[in-house]
This record gives C-alpha cells, structure tokens and sequence, in this order.
C-alpha cells in the first residue's frame, strides 16, 4: 500500500498544505465562506481525532480545530459559539505558546463582529500577552506601536496581524473612549507607512481602520489619505482576494462625502471585475453586482461585515 503524505510528512507541513487546499485556496481566498468542512478535511479530522483519543500528542489535530475555528469566524457572529469551541479545543492540545496565542485572534474577530468589544479586548489581550484587567489605553501606553513591532510571544510574522486587529479594535471602540486620545498613537504608524514599503496584506486593511480612527478625530486629510492608499494597495496588488477589498475604501470615502468622479468609474470597473472573475467570488458580492454604484457602496457602508467578515476588515 503506498504511503499517503499525511503519514510520512512532519504534521506542521502536512496540515499547512491540507489548510492551503482545502480551505485557504479553494474556499476563503475566492470569499466562500461555509460553516460545511471539506471532504477530504472531515476525513483526516476523523482520523485525527481517533489518534489523540487513544492517547497521542497530536499537534495536527489542534491545527485542524484551528482551521476549524478560522473557517466559523468567516460565517459570521451566529457560529460565534462555533469560533470559540473549536479554537479553544486547539488551546488545549497546542503545547507551544506561539501556536495558542494565534487561536486568540481568530476569537477577537469572530467577538469584533459579534460586537462583543469587551470579550474581544480579553482576547486581544491573551493574544499580545498583556494583562487583561488593563485597558486598551494602558497598552498603547506602554507599547510604541510600530509596523514591525514584536508584540509578546507572537513570531515575527504576526507581527502585522497584530497591528491590524489592533486597528480595527480602537476604529470600532474608541469612539466609547475619547477617539482623540486614540490618534495620537496611530498617527506615527500612518507615516511609518507612507515612508516605507507596506503594500503587502494586511496593511490595505491597517489603513482601512487607521483611516477610520483619523476621521473620528476630525483628521479629515488623513483619513482620506488612508483610505485612498488602502484603495491603491488592493487596485495594484493582482491577487483575486485582496482587489475586491478596494470596496471597502471606495464605502468609507461614499459615507464621508470624499468620493470623486474617478472613484465613482473606478469602484464601478471593480464590480463589472469581480463580477466577471471567479464564480464563487461572484456569488459572494451577488446583492451588488447588478446594482449601480451609487447603491452599492451605501449598502456595503451600512453593512460591510455581510461582505467583508471576520479578519477581512
């Protein structure tokens, strides 16, 4: 009998390439969000489970609980139980600090779109190992934020992931807390950007959110700026998942009164776009593709987590 990748590869490999398949390529990049788990996913989950009941460390079933927990935030605040059941499953197999601290991102998003901002800090919170009982404030306090900042534990990669939930936690709360109070600590990470190459994801997003805070504090220039820079970064980036973000930009510049002429036939050639891309990608952003694009960037304004959930925002 021949030897199946899954059981000659390391786990950490041979999970990434089932993740990168199953899930990543065929499903999340092309905006197919569904709470149903691939065949061939069930299956090698099945057979994981099997092996950790019967007594194995198994790093590549906490993988999957995790990929699990990822694939639920996608589906929105009604699997929030979901989210948090299966990433805390992976807690409890993980064993390293680097691969638990990830699943306390997946747990922020999913309780961002639940609105749940208190348990979202907590998780946030776990995720940069910082005290949970400190605020928000408390941390931006002590920690400069930076684009290439290492928060806690996380590796190196995470870095920009961390800043970007960041963003998009005070962008959603600070208007709560003194917004003003908030700009000042984004504002360096703003020019950070503009001085340097930060034109690779998640940074469409960073400015997206940044651009949010900058506008609650009545910093209309730089909003603008933000929002147009995230704007270029999706138009430029050739990749089917990030282009379509560009919507969200074109939606705050709409809601704001700052959407020109150019943005008007620019956001309406990236429907008739994505429209003609990708039959899952179509379906996704079907309520707006027959729509002109004076009524389809007020319906993304008013609910841009039907079309951007999760970590896409």
């Amino acid at each position: 009998m021949a030897i199946t990748f899954e059981e000659y590869a390391p786990p950490k490999d041979f999970i990434a390439l089932l993740n990168r398949h199953e899930m990543v390529n065929t499903r999340h990049n092309y905006y197919d969000f569904r709470p149903e788990l691939p065949p061939k996913f069930s299956q090698v989950f099945a057979r994981r489970k099997k092996k950790y009941e019967k007594g194995d460390d198994d790093y590549a079933l906490a993988s999957l609980y995790g990929s699990q927990s990822q694939n639920f935030g996608f589906c929105g605040p009604q699997f929030l139980e979901d989210t948090l059941k299966t990433s805390n499953n992976a807690i409890e197999i993980f064993t390293e600090p680097e691969d638990i601290c990830r699943q306390y991102n997946y747990q922020a998003y999913a309780y961002l779109d639940a609105k749940e901002y208190k348990n979202a800090w907590q998780a946030i919170s776990l995720y940069l190992d910082f005290d949970p009982q400190k605020t928000i404030l408390e941390f931006l306090t002590k920690t400069k934020l930076s684009c290439q900042l290492s928060y806690g534990i996380l590796p190196k990669y995470d870095t920009n992931y961390a800043l970007a939930l960041l963003c998009r936690f005070v962008a959603e709360t600070s208007q709560d807390q003194g917004s003003p109070i908030f700009w000042d600590y984004f504002k360096s990470v703003l020019s950070e950007i503009f001085n340097g190459s930060f034109s690779h994801h998640p940074f469409q997003l960073i400015l997206i959110n940044i651009g949010r805070i900058a506008w609650q504090d009545g910093d209309r220039e730089n909003a603008q700026k933000s929002w147009q820079k995230s704007i270029d970064i999706c138009l430029t980036s050739g990749d089917t998942t990030i282009e379509p973000m560009a919507l969200l930009g074109f939606s705050y510049l709409y809601k704001n009164n700052l959407l020109t002429e150019e943005h008007t036939l620019k956001a309406g050639e990236l429907l008739i776009k994505i429209n003609n891309s990708s039959r899952k990608t179509a379906n996704h952003f079907f309520a707006i593709l027959e729509l002109p694009i004076e009524t389809a960037l007020p319906k993304i304004a008013e609910i841009p987590q039907q079309f951007f959930p999760f970590s896409y925002r």
